[in-house]
């Protein structure tokens, strides 16, 4: 999330003063990261059927790191687009299975506490993220804010499949607790206290 705050701020100056595209490459680069996070979303379930848990992640925050990287060196506008669907492909993927690790990790009565703790923290390395990146952008330029941004992403992805190592694929299969169903208003008072003993 602080990659993604600070290229973020960055991309404004990337698309119109780096790739000098304009209003125009601004908009495509919005557009191929908002594809890719569709696609990346889509393909989640998939990619960790068939990878494991670990290795989705790990992996989906490895493409971000690559499609940021790549795009900071990228020659124009139109290669560094290719590169932003990689690069949202990756972050749809990886928002998924963050989701996925809090629900197969977290007991059902602390699921929503666990939300809410993995959300304020997000959007606090997000904000984080955004005023390194105006800093960045405005000392260094909107390319060497990306290849920062790529860089964090790199680490992010070691830590991340590192981290999710282990997490089984499926979580185990708990059977209910048969409940048995009795009118209140028909039932013997004796039979009803001796089904809830």
């Amino acid at each position: 999330m602080l990659a993604i705050g600070n290229s973020d701020v960055a991309e404004v100056e990337l698309a119109k003063v780096a790739f000098g595209a304009g209003n125009f490459g601004f908009g495509l680069l919005m557009a191929a990261s908002g594809l890719g996070l569709i696609l990346g979303s889509f393909g989640a379930s998939w990619a960790t059927e068939r990878f494991g848990t670990a290795l989705t992640y790990g992996g989906s925050i490895a493409l971000m790191s690559i499609g940021l990287g790549v795009t900071a060196v990228a020659p124009n506008v139109w290669v560094a687009a290719v590169f932003v669907v990689a690069f949202g492909l990756g972050n749809g993927v990886a928002v998924v299975v963050n989701s996925l690790l809090i629900q197969r990790g977290t007991p059902d009565h602390l699921r929503g506490r666990a939300f809410t703790l993995a959300m304020s923290l997000t959007y606090s390395a997000v904000f984080i993220g955004m005023l390194a990146g105006g800093f960045l952008s405005d000392a260094y330029g909107a390319r060497w804010a990306w290849g920062i941004a790529a860089i964090v992403a790199g680490v992010a992805a070691v830590a991340a499949y590192g981290l999710a190592r282990g997490i089984p694929m499926r979580p185990a299969h708990v059977d209910a607790e048969p409940l048995p169903i009795v009118s209140a208003a028909t039932a013997d008072p004796a039979e009803v206290g001796a089904l809830h003993e």
